[in-house]
């Protein structure tokens, strides 16, 4: 199970999306899933910058890609969350993904907390704008009444290249050890076949490979 927050976008990145936030047009009623009270954003010219901004954005973040091998974003949505409004509990469709993200695109209200019950204890978050929490999808959430100012949330799926999880999480294992020796020896080319199958790097490697292109063919 993985629930995770992380810096996602730039201070620059987010002063462009938060200058287009009051160009959106929330009336989209459309693609409203249980447990949502609020407004989603028409995907406008305005809209669909910002969802590209933000992939962009998600595509650098190395660490979080080696534990999750992802394939492709899938579905996205705005959302506007104003004073008196809320997620009721619910859980994601998995068909959307095997990964939800909530990007915060601003923190100047109160309430608004997303709140994760995977099993026992709840998680709770409210991350500086800017911010993404990802967890498992279908994991058992809801939003904290917002009591203040407005909340301004976007959320997408993520369909990991890798299907099965238990081989997701050991792959992300193997790729993020590569990374440590990659840094520390800072080798990625060999003078021969005799050297290189010598090198732990260059064997691990190798069968990281071959195990993405099994098992994860879809990882970019």
């Amino acid at each position: 199970m993985l629930i995770t927050q992380t810096e996602l976008l730039s201070s620059e990145e987010l002063a462009e999306i938060q200058n287009l936030l009051p160009l959106l047009d929330f009336t989209d009623t459309a693609n409203l899933h249980p447990g949502q009270d609020n407004k989603e954003a028409f995907k406008d010219d305005n809209a669909i910058y910002i969802g590209q901004t933000v992939a962009n954005a998600f595509s650098r973040l190395t660490d979080l890609k080696l534990m999750i091998q992802p394939g492709q974003i899938e579905n996205w949505l705005i959302s506007k969350t104003e004073a008196g409004e809320k997620f009721k509990v619910h859980q994601d469709n998995p068909k959307l993904g095997h990964y939800s993200v909530s990007v915060f695109l601003s923190d100047d209200f109160e309430g608004g907390e997303i709140c994760l019950k995977p099993v026992g204890e709840i998680n709770r978050f409210k991350p500086p704008a800017g911010s993404a929490v990802l967890y498992d999808t279908g994991t058992p959430h809801c939003v904290s009444p917002v009591t203040k100012g407005v909340r301004y949330v976007m959320v997408f799926w993520v369909k990991s290249a890798c299907l099965d999880p238990d081989m997701r999480e050991t792959l992300g294992l193997l790729m993020r050890s590569y990374k440590m020796l990659e840094a520390d020896k800072l080798t990625t080319s060999w003078e021969s076949f005799e050297t290189a199958e010598e090198d732990p790097n260059f064997l691990l490697g190798r069968a990281i490979n071959r195990l993405l292109q099994k098992y994860a063919p879809g990882y970019n």
